[in-house]
């Protein structure tokens, strides 16, 4: 789990004259999100200023659908929907990491 807090373009000046940098990355960064599973991939590719180009994948996980499925449980209405969300969320990551196996 992270945290991420992006500055707005205006603010870096102040921010990095006051903080010398030790390390500087960019990011370019393309989002797809698939509703049906309630899953967000980030493909993110980071550029270093000592190292080579780097590639991330991420996979989020949509918060409100999952607290719907915790309610559902709370209330008794619905006890399978939670399990279900994960099921095919952790299926995603899988096949993911399957596929990226096999390209790297």
């Amino acid at each position: 789990m992270s945290l991420e807090i992006p500055v707005p373009q205006g603010n870096i000046e102040s921010i990095i004259t006051k903080n010398k940098p030790e390390m500087v990355r960019e990011k370019k960064r393309i989002s797809y999100t698939h509703p049906p599973t309630i899953t967000k991939f980030d493909l993110t590719r980071v550029i270093g200023n000592k190292t080579e180009d780097k590639y991330e994948v991420e996979l989020e996980a949509g918060v409100m659908e999952i607290f719907a499925a915790i309610d559902k449980i709370q209330k008794g209405v619905d006890n399978l929907r939670l399990e279900e969300l994960i099921e095919v969320f952790l299926n995603n990551a899988r096949t993911l990491n399957n596929r990226l196996n096999k390209i790297c």
